[in-house]
């Protein structure tokens, strides 16, 4: 298990093999890992921000509104 580290020490070097990482490089990456699997990995979408599960058509709303005057 890797050791807890003080955020004041920024490198991680590995004690056994050598290995050398930039704690703030390494979170970036993580970030967008994570957001490239749970944002865009998610499909399309298929609801809007109510909830349903349809589209508004492109003719409007039914054609049933009221005008506002100009």
């Amino acid at each position: 298990m890797t050791p807890k580290l003080p955020l004041r020490i920024r490198m991680y070097v590995c004690g056994h093999c050598g290995l050398v990482l930039d704690r703030d490089e390494n979170a970036a990456l993580n970030l967008a890992a994570l957001v490239k699997r749970h944002v865009a990995g998610s499909g399309p979408e298929t609801e809007n921000g109510r909830g349903a599960d349809r589209k508004t058509p492109s003719c409007g709303a039914g054609g049933i509104e009221a005008s506002t005057p100009h």
